[in-house]
């Protein structure tokens, strides 16, 4: 039995606001990460960077959001491939965008408000035993 996506376009797009301080200091409280590189502007100074970079798993997690649809619709993320391309920095906004390889498969690219890719990836979705989207 083939499995699909019942009124699945074939790109998804999402724009996100500028990354602020805020946002990368609630995810380090969220996830215990108070890498100085992230929270503190001086100490990534130190480090050779121009201020504090986001966390590599917010990336994920904003990636991750393109799907929300889809799992709250019977379907879960099976995988997700990351591989991060360049830093992103506190005021860069990011434009995430994920295209059907086929299926229920999707390739990822972030790039920045520069258009400088950032990100690339892929996501494979399966549907949930039972679901109303099984053929």
């Amino acid at each position: 039995m083939k499995k699909v996506l019942q009124d699945a376009s074939s790109s998804k797009h999402k724009k996100l606001p500028p990354v602020s301080q805020q946002m990368i200091d609630d995810y380090a409280a969220a996830s215990g990460d108070f890498n100085p590189i992230h929270v503190d502007a001086e100490a990534a100074r130190t480090h050779g960077l121009p201020g504090t970079i986001v966390h590599g798993m917010l990336t994920m997690g904003w990636i991750s959001s393109l799907f929300a649809d889809e799992v709250s619709d019977g379907f879960y993320m099976k995988k997700l491939e990351t591989t991060f391309l360049a830093k992103v920095y506190t005021g860069d906004q990011l434009i995430m965008e994920a295209v059907s390889a086929h299926d229920l498969e999707w390739e990822i690219r972030v790039t920045n408000q520069l258009g400088n890719k950032v990100a690339k990836g892929l996501v494979q979705l399966e549907h949930k035993k039972g679901g109303a989207h099984e053929h």
